[in-house]
């Protein structure tokens, strides 16, 4: 039984990678990609980030005629001088 490492899969793999004109790490690289295939996870939301109703009312007032040509700076400025506070600018 040969293992990845034994010499004699070593060289096949060597000869592989010079009939395909590719470099050897190259080679490494793709089949070590291929074998550690990780499940991609959703990151968690921040525990400070909008809801969902709240979002709404953010993209709301982003989208409205008055707003549409102007900064994200300027748009958080204009309610908040109001006196309305939706989110922080960032």
């Amino acid at each position: 039984m040969m293992t990845l490492t034994s010499p004699a899969v070593h060289g096949q793999r060597r000869a592989l990678c010079r009939t395909l004109v590719v470099a050897p790490a190259t080679c490494s690289r793709a089949r070590d990609r291929a074998q550690r295939a990780t499940v991609t996870r959703r990151r968690p939301a921040p525990p400070r980030a909008l809801m969902t109703p709240e979002c709404a009312q953010v993209f709301a007032l982003l989208h409205e005629d008055r707003s549409v040509d102007l900064a994200p700076a300027q748009v958080y400025a204009t309610p908040l001088d109001a006196g309305r506070y939706r989110c922080a600018e960032r």
